[in-house]
Order: structure tokens, then C-alpha cells, then sequence
């Protein structure tokens, strides 16, 4: 059974925002069961714009029921349900931020409508909702109303479900010769690290993904290259680890692949990464710089690729006034650098400022990139009431593991109890770099020196 929702809110955070407008329609792939639909009275001020928007009013939401009166309905018509949505992340965790408020922590299986449409229909130039109805056929009555979306939601949730069902069809029917449609049908549609073995029981591939079940339909569907029919057709097993966390999932397949060398993967099996950013002393003036990494010439910090290093020169160039000339960015020596020329740069590049100034900016970003701090990352665990945690401490990760939510109370020695042990790669810093600036994390707690209190909320 599947439960379609859609929300109206006061705006776009959780943290900020509530429910104006509820809708849950119940439906089981085919045709609606029942639906609840109410608006909520989000006990503050309706935006102008979101006004415009839904046409819902203050007035309106005057006498309706604020949010806690209508939780109850909301576990009941979700309860045992798969929790679908377009742009489900959006919908909820706004429900479960409402519920976390009441004390209350509400849990359930999703599936979003618009990343179904993205991996089903090929060539929309959008994935909206609108698009999507439009193409095919689905006329949305009372637009930006609750109601009305998730009506519509329901009706392109079940054709996106038949295609879904007939795509599953069509790949149990061509899987590799070693796995069984019942093999396939019990994985987890959740979010882990998978590992496909061959014959031998040798872990040939290694990879992860938030629906481990829909990653790997996806192997059996899309053959990209020879190796790729190579790989799938040698498959004779699959497993595979939950993590709650995406994060955690990042980490755990980074240090499984070093541990087995999977033959098909290929970014991940090195130890070490090609690029780093470097300092030397020229004239007096400290110069950063991108360069390939060698033996026994330790980087300040590490990168996958130039473009990523590059990238991160540019933008303290930029936030530190420093010289892009002096950084190796700027390869016009006859003139000083664009940064200059822009009135960003105090002129090292042309020794028009002296190199003790200069020098101490440079330093004071060494300082930041070389800091050697201690924080801990909390995240979703894989069961209720567990969390998962990753530790940096004194600039060294330390590894990650799960805890119980109340083990938060018992600070840091009794979480290391928990942590797993782990080999310090320097791309570990970058996945946890790249994955926190495009996501987050649920907290992220720095840790003093000899800190023991409360991590909990």
C-alpha cells in the first residue's frame, strides 16, 4: 500500500516554515483507496507570496485544526504505507520536523515521484510535477492546492509504477545467468553499500547508492560498455550493508574498495589522490599552488582532480584578497593579475605590496586549511532511536559507527566504544568536503578539548 502526499507550507524551511494544507491519498498502484485532506492552521503569518501562490489566506487557516490535532490522522492513513511524494524529501521532512515537535518520531519508507520519472520517461525537458502530468495526459485540478496535487500525484504515481513494474519484468527476464528474479526482489529499496560477487564468491564491483535494489536493476538495465556486460553477466551474488546515512554509505564503500580492489571499479581503488595544493617561498612571498602529488612531497591538502583543486585556489584567491598570479592562476606575466585589475588583489603580483603583509593573509589561510580540528558528524542511523556518527579528531578521522540516541548524553569516549576501525585516507576528507557542501548531515558538533557534556539536542 502506498500513501501519496502533498503539503502546502508557510515556505520553503522546515525550521522556519508549517503546514498550511494536508493532503494523503491512499492508493494501492492501481486506483485510490481513500483519501484525508484539511488545511492547518500553522499558527503564524501566511507570506504574501505563498498567498499568491496556493490562494490559501490567514483567514482561512483561522479555524482550521493546528497540525497536532491532525498528527493522528496522519500516522493512521501512512501507517503501513510507503510514504510517496513528488520531491519526497521535501514533503517529508517537513511532516517528520512537524512530528519532532510533538516528540514524536515518525518513520517510513519513501519513493519519489520525480526521480520515477527522471529513471523511467527519457527526453523531459522538466521533471515537475506539471511536466510530467502533462506528458501524460494528467490534467491537475486546483493547482498548488494540496489537494489537488496530490490527486494528480496519485494518478501519475500508478503509471509510473506500471512502467516501473513492466521495466522489473523486462530485467528479470534478461538478469545474469547466476541471479534469481526472487534474488533481485529481495533487496532493499534503502540506502547502503552493495557487492557483487562472482563465482569464486571475489567481490568484483562495489558501489552505493540510497535504493540498493534500484541501483542495481540499474546495472541489469543499462549496458554502457563491453565491461559493463562483462561485469553483469559474471554477477553470481549479491550483498550488501545498510547505513542509514548516505555519508556513511560514502565512506564505507571508499575503505571497501581499498580493502578488496574490486576489478570493475576503478576512481576509488587508489590510495592516494594525484593532486594536491602546495606552498614554497619565492622572493619572499609565500606561493600556493596546484601540482601533481609525488613520493615523499606531502600536499597541504589532497584532490581527485586539478579542476577541484583549482577550483578551491580560486575561491580563497578570491575571499583572502591573495594574488592569482603568485597561485600559478594567471599565466599573463606582463600584466598583473584579473584579481588585481578588479581592485581584489593588493598588488604582490607587481611587488606593490610587500611580502610581510601579503604573507601573513597567506598564513592565515594555511591556518584555517590546516587546522587541526575535532568535530562529530550525527546522522540518520539504520533503525529507530540510533543515530550514526563520524569523528574527526585533532584533524584525524577516527571513523564512523552507530549509537544508541541516548548514548548522545555520555560524550565522546563512550561514542569511540562504538567507532570502527578505520585506515586514514586523505580522500576521506575530501568525500566528507564534497558530501557536506551539497548535503547535510543532522548535526555537526565540534568538539572542544577534554569536552565530556551532553551531544544530545
Amino acid at each position: 500500500m502506498y500513501a501519496v502526499v502533498d503539503i502546502e507550507t508557510t515556505g520553503g524551511d522546515g525550521h522556519n516554515h508549517r503546514i498550511t494544507e494536508i493532503a494523503v491519498y491512499r492508493t494501492d498502484g492501481q486506483k485510490e483507496i481513500d483519501h484525508f485532506t484539511t488545511l492547518v492552521n500553522p499558527c503564524k503569518s501566511i507570506p504574501y507570496f505563498i498567498t499568491k501562490l496556493t490562494g490559501i489566506t490567514d483567514q482561512m487557516v483561522a479555524s482550521a485544526p493546528p497540525f497536532y490535532e491532525v498528527a493522528d490522522k496522519v500516522i493512521e492513513y501512512t501507517q503501513d504505507c510507503t510514504f510517496v511524494a513528488h520531491n519526497v524529501n521535501f514533503d517529508y521532512s517537513i511532516i517528520k520536523g512537524e512530528f519532532k515537535r510533538l516528540g514524536y518520531n515518525y518513520l517510513r519508507n519513501r519513493m519519489c515521484t520525480a526521480n520515477m520519472g527522471r529513471k523511467l520517461v527519457n527526453g523531459l525537458p522538466s521533471y515537475a510535477l506539471g511536466s510530467l502530468c502533462k506528458h501524460f495526459g494528467i490534467s491537475i485540478q486546483h493547482r498548488h492546492r494540496a489537494y489537488g496535487d496530490a490527486a494528480a500525484t496519485v494518478k501519475l504515481f500508478n503509471k509510473l509504477l506500471e512502467i516501473k513494474n513492466e521495466d522489473e519484468v523486462f530485467i528479470k527476464k534478461n538478469l545474469p545467468p547466476n541471479i534469481t528474479a526472487e534474488q533481485l526482489d529481495a533487496l532493499p529499496e534503502k540506502t547502503g553499500v552493495y557487492y557483487l560477487l562472482d563465482n569464486n564468491q571475489e567481490v568484483i564491483y562495489i558501489g552505493k547508492s540510497k535504493n540498493i535494489k534500484s541501483r542495481i536493476m540499474d546495472h541489469f538495465r543499462n549496458y554502457q560498455s563491453m565491461k559493463s556486460v562483462e561485469m553483469t553477466t559474471r554477477v553470481a551474488e549479491i550483498r550488501y550493508k545498510l547505513t542509514g546515512s548516505e555519508l556513511i554509505a560514502l565512506l564505507l564503500e571508499s575503505q571497501e574498495i581499498k580493502e578488496f580492489q574490486p576489478k570493475y571499479n576503478r576512481a576509488l581503488r587508489r590510495k592516494s589522490l594525484p593532486w594536491g595544493l602546495y606552498q614554497k617561498l619565492d622572493q619572499g612571498y609565500i606561493r600556493l599552488m596546484v601540482k601533481k602529488t609525488t613520493e615523499g612531497n606531502e600536499p597541504i591538502m589532497h584532490f581527485r582532480t586539478s579542476q577541484s583543486a583549482k577550483g578551491f585556489l580560486h575561491k580563497i584567491c578570491k575571499q583572502h584578497r591573495l594574488c592569482q598570479s603568485l597561485c600559478g592562476l594567471y599565466r599573463n606575466v606582463s600584466k598583473s593579475c584579473m584579481l588585481h585589475q578588479l581592485n581584489l588583489c593588493e598588488g604582490a603580483c607587481e611587488k606593490l605590496e610587500p611580502p610581510e603583509i601579503y604573507n601573513q593573509r597567506v598564513l592565515e589561510v594555511l591556518d584555517v586549511v590546516q587546522n587541526e580540528e575535532s568535530y562529530l558528524l550525527i546522522d540518520e542511523g539504520k533503525e529507530q532511536y540510533q543515530k550514526s556518527v563520524v569523528l574527526i579528531e585533532n584533524g584525524c578521522y577516527k571513523g564512523f559507527g552507530y549509537v544508541d540516541e541516548y548514548l548522545l548524553n555520555w560524550g565522546v569516549g563512550a561514542i569511540k566504544e562504538h567507532l570502527g576501525h578505520v585506515e586514514d585516507h586523505k580522500d576521506i576528507y575530501t568525500i566528507i568536503r564534497g558530501y557536506l557542501r551539497k548535503n547535510k548531515v543532522e548535526r555537526v558538533v565540534p568538539l572542544k578539548e577534554g569536552f565530556i557534556g551532553d551531544l544530545a539536542e
